[in-house]
């Protein structure tokens, strides 16, 4: 150290030392550990036995946590993602989870790190796992690590025990009391693995499990082997094992093993209850709605979905859908349907064929929790239903999750919502945004622009976080059907108490943008480039020279892309002739103008100039061979919540037909 800073420095540093820890009272407190060990022991202990005893009483965890904030510990390798950060006082107790690696994910092996890509044929990096992680509210993500065997998944993240608590309502009276609030403290601790790949900038699913905790209230620091589950329908075969590390920060309650295990075998043995009463009760609801009228066996009634998840559970669908409050991020209904249109649609029976990388198949029609679709940022039709009604509950709509058959036969959801003001019933498209009114396109009178569904046209039934009913109208058309769902006459409701008998499933934090307002435009840039790049490669191919125009092209194009993502999120048309004069008045007589937008819902070049030479109408601009020709490249990337983007790319050419 005397070679790195000046002695006054030095001395400076140390005094700082010092008054910490006599302001910690540290100094005490080591001096009570070394009387402790003479009185057990009898003699003096050496050095390396004194520093293994003050580790272990976790007095030097504890100078850590009194040097660092909480909320920042994490931020170098991995980050605390979330939190609705409440007031705690100096007293308030964190769960420290320690990532220490993974063994044995024989299955998720990148096993070709220098494959190639479209871009100049450059060596692919390897594919990441990330630990993402829930308690509560809180979110948390890990540092990658590259896909091998034993991946080096280390990590550290702070669970503000007391947040979770104040969350569940807790009186701050109640808190405190010897450590049995916190063993009252039932929230899981879930632990969800995925598998990155950064030049699709895709995600997939590796493994889940959910982690009891609660065994750190004994001695305050506890070792665990956890086993992901990834959720299969073959054999129940771990896909790999992670080791963490739990410790109750300050250490505190010290109960006894006997108290913490009969307290969860109680709760367990309450759960299990609960779930038998309410299935002998859905068991008599859907006997009785079938007794109804013999043509109802074949409506698409649901009252229980599989959650995809090491235990395969059967969980009711109310159970997936839980109020969401809006953030300043997202703060209207429409930019929420715009948000979850975003995500990635994962079809089901790709879901089966695939088994998402894990051991088995995935059940076709099973669904993951909320938690695990964000972290993914993908998922079936029924997950996007989920979601979005949710986030339209928590902006005070009335919305239900509605199920039946689309024009095929096929079976369809959407997600709809009653006003309490006209009554009138409006259906969200889960996978587009767009809205319709029973009998057609919303508001096409005000020039709103719709396209034609063919979505949902029968529907059989509908739910929400408290409420299920089902269709007993004998014509379920959507634009004839009544949408009273307190008529007992149209709709065959679940009793409402009963379904307080179901735990929802954790409600999970959504995140702000990671993308500010001054990332975008060297995002916009560098795919710009690189894309650029990709099809004068392409072009070079086939023989074929290639001239970009970069200067006034493009930013005639830039008003265009910026009409396409008003129009999505809104559902109002932009007037577009202010467009087609500014191209006018760029390109000359004699010359040609052809161009062609198109939307990605991802950033990877990649997989756009795949499109590009895959789609007719962005090929033919691409392999385009005219006299005097001009290529030019403009993208707008909108960034929305969960990391979730809205990227247009409008290709466009300008050539001679005439003579010079």
């Amino acid at each position: 150290m005397e070679d790195l800073l000046p002695p006054d420095k030095i001395r400076e540093l140390r005094k700082v030392v010092d008054h910490h820890l006599r302001a910690g009272n540290v100094y005490n407190q080591v001096r009570e550990v070394l009387a402790e060990f003479t009185a057990r022991e009898g003699g003096e202990p050496t050095c390396d036995a004194l520093l293994g005893l003050v580790q272990e009483k976790g007095l030097i965890q504890r100078i850590v946590n009194d040097s660092v904030d909480p909320f920042q510990l994490g931020t170098g390798r991995g980050a605390r993602l979330a939190s609705s950060r409440v007031q705690t006082d100096g007293a308030a107790r964190y769960l420290h989870v320690r990532l220490m690696g993974g063994r044995a994910f024989l299955e998720h092996l990148d096993t070709d790190p220098v494959a190639t890509t479209f871009v100049n044929q450059a060596a692919r990096p390897r594919e990441q796992l990330f630990a993402c992680l829930q308690f509560g509210g809180q979110r948390f993500k890990s540092a990658g690590a590259d896909c091998v065997c034993d991946p080096d998944l280390d990590d550290s993240f702070l669970v503000n025990l007391d947040e979770e608590l104040a969350r569940k309502g807790v009186n701050q009276l109640a808190r405190h009391a010897q450590g049995r609030d916190l063993l009252r403290l039932n929230t899981p601790l879930q632990v969800v693995l995925v598998r990155h790949d950064p030049v699709r900038k895709v995600n997939r699913y590796v493994g889940e499990n959910k982690i009891e905790w609660r065994s750190v209230l004994k001695s305050g620091v506890v070792n665990l082997s956890v086993e992901l589950g990834g959720g299969g329908q073959g054999l129940k075969v771990p896909v790999g094992v992670l080791e963490l590390q739990l410790e109750l920060l300050p250490v505190q309650p010290n109960l006894s093993d006997d108290e913490i295990t009969s307290h969860i075998n109680a709760e367990r043995n309450a759960l299990t209850a609960a779930e038998r009463e309410f299935l002998v009760f859905a068991r008599r609801w859907w006997q009785e709605y079938h007794a109804v009228s013999p043509q109802f066996q074949q409506r698409y009634v649901k009252v229980f979905a599989t959650l995809q998840s090491p235990t395969n559970s059967t969980t009711p669908v109310t159970a997936f859908v839980t109020p969401l409050p809006p953030s300043r991020f997202m703060p209207s209904p429409l930019l929420s349907a715009r948000f979850v249109a975003l995500l990635s649609y994962d079809r089901d029976d790709d879901r089966a064929t695939s088994g998402n990388g894990v051991a088995g198949t995935a059940a076709p029609d099973s669904w993951v929790d909320p938690f695990t679709f964000l972290t993914l940022g993908k998922g079936n039709a029924h997950e996007h239903a989920n979601l979005l009604c949710s986030l339209l509950l928590g902006h005070g709509l009335d919305a239900w999750v509605a199920l039946g058959v689309d024009t095929q036969n096929n079976h369809a959801t959407c997600v709809l919502t009653k006003s309490s003001v006209t009554g009138t019933v409006v259906f969200w498209d889960v996978l587009t945004g767009s809205r319709y009114h029973a009998a057609g396109p919303l508001d096409a009178a005000v020039n709103t622009y719709v396209p034609q569904w063919y979505g949902l046209t029968r529907i059989h039934c509908c739910y929400t976080s408290n409420s299920l009913v089902a269709n007993v109208q004998a014509d379920d058309g959507i634009a004839t059907t009544s949408y009273e769902f307190d008529d007992e006459r149209a709709w065959k409701a679940m009793n409402p108490i009963k379904l307080k008998l179901i735990t929802s499933l954790p409600a999970p934090t959504i995140l702000s943008p990671h993308l500010s307002s001054h990332d975008l435009p060297h995002l916009e840039e560098s795919l710009e480039k690189t894309l650029m790049e990709g099809v004068a490669d392409y072009r070079e191919r086939i023989a074929l020279p290639t001239v970009w125009d970069t200067a006034t092209l493009p930013r005639v194009l830039g008003q265009a892309l910026w009409n396409y993502e008003l129009q999505q999120a809104t559902n109002i048309v932009v007037e577009a002739s202010m467009f087609q004069s500014a191209v006018r008045s760029t390109i000359q007589t004699g010359q040609n103008f052809t161009a062609f937008p198109v939307h990605f819902a991802h950033q990877s070049p990649s997989r756009m100039l795949a499109h590009f030479t895959s789609s007719k109408h962005t090929k033919d601009i691409v392999e385009l061979c005219k006299d005097e020709v001009r290529h030019a490249i403009r993208v707008k990337v909108t960034a929305y919540a969960e990391d979730a983007v809205s990227v247009w790319v409008l290709l466009a050419a300008v050539y001679r037909t005439g003579p010079a």
